[in-house]
């Protein structure tokens, strides 16, 4: 590699950070999806059929709550009947559902009158 003030070439004078960028993007693009937890760096997809039936099967979670966003959007909450782990999916209206969260220890807290949370 040979360093220039605003570029990195490889010996045939290309540059190389595209070519290792391009080639990582690829790699991941190409990777199938073996679960519905993904690395942090990952946003997960499917359609909504199959994002439930993958959260009932593997992680015997059930939705709990769900909601519109102002995009229009749905926003729903699945966990286990003990709360012992949570997902949250939000779905566009053409039926295609994105992983947005998930984890360990969901609690429902009952509503309040006034809506102050003690």
């Amino acid at each position: 590699m040979i360093q220039h003030r605003n570029h990195t070439t490889d010996r045939h004078g290309g540059m190389a950070r595209p070519f290792v960028v391009a080639l990582l993007g690829g790699a991941f693009l190409l990777a199938p999806a073996a679960s519905l937890r993904p690395a942090a760096a990952q946003t997960l997809c499917m359609p909504r059929p199959d994002a439930v039936e993958l959260l009932d099967r593997r992680y015997s979670e059930a939705k709990i709550g769900h909601g519109l966003t102002s995009g229009g959007r749905l926003i729903e909450l699945f966990a286990t009947d003990g709360g012992d782990t949570w997902t949250m999916l939000l779905t566009s209206p053409d039926g295609t559902s994105c992983l947005m969260g998930e984890g360990r220890g969901w609690s429902t807290t009952p509503a309040v009158e006034g809506g102050e949370v003690s």
